[in-house]
């Protein structure tokens, strides 16, 4: 089940919105379009939209629903456009668990810029995160109550055994059996940490 309508289609208009300010004329690959929030038989999601974003940002229903728009480009290899998944997680936000906001740069076919909202993230003693990555500069991660930036890096250890292994939390979504199998063939012992969405 994926989550409601309006939850993704708010997040993609507040991105949208936020983008607008500092890139005007910027091209974005995203999942809703909006067209179809003109429809009367859509005027609730339509209005659930138009209030959670003005809630946020002064917008006018038309300035939501241009900014929606903005997320047909197609992509392709060459040029410079964005690409949004509003909501990576449908189970994990459903069940309040983890999911992400994932927004990226794409540069003739390549990302240069990628920014990952994780809302439900640990971070310190408090949750949520943002972590952002630039292509040839590293990636750093600040929580999103105190803003202290720490730069990201890939854990040293000495052996193998210490490795910690990240999976899905469906089984669905990779072979938590054949995971195991892996862990044990090659001496991890720990549990393997298990969430939703581009969190892993």
């Amino acid at each position: 089940m994926p989550p409601p309508p309006s939850s993704r289609t708010t997040v993609q208009a507040l991105v949208t919105l936020l983008l607008e300010e500092s890139l005007p004329g910027f091209r974005l690959v995203a999942e809703e379009e909006g067209d179809d929030l003109d429809r009367d038989d859509r005027a609730g999601v339509r209005d659930a939209v138009v209030s959670a974003v003005r809630a946020h940002l002064p917008r006018t229903p038309d300035q939501v629903l241009e900014a929606l728009r903005r997320g047909r480009h197609a992509g392709g290899p060459e040029g410079d456009f964005w690409t949004l998944d509003p909501i990576d997680g449908t189970k994990g936000f459903l069940r309040d668990g983890q999911y992400a906001v994932a927004l990226a740069r794409i540069v003739d076919g390549r990302p240069v810029l990628a920014v990952l909202g994780c809302p439900n993230l640990p971070h310190g003693e408090r949750r949520g995160c943002v972590f952002v990555a630039e292509r040839g500069r590293g990636a750093v991660v600040f929580g999103v109550d105190d803003g202290v930036e720490s730069v990201v890096r890939v854990d040293g250890i000495e052996a193998l055994r210490d490795a910690v292994v990240c999976e899905s939390v469906e089984a669905a979504h990779s072979s938590h059996d054949r995971a195991a199998g892996v862990a044990a063939h090659l001496g991890i012992a720990a549990a393997p940490v298990r969430m939703d969405s581009q969190c892993k």
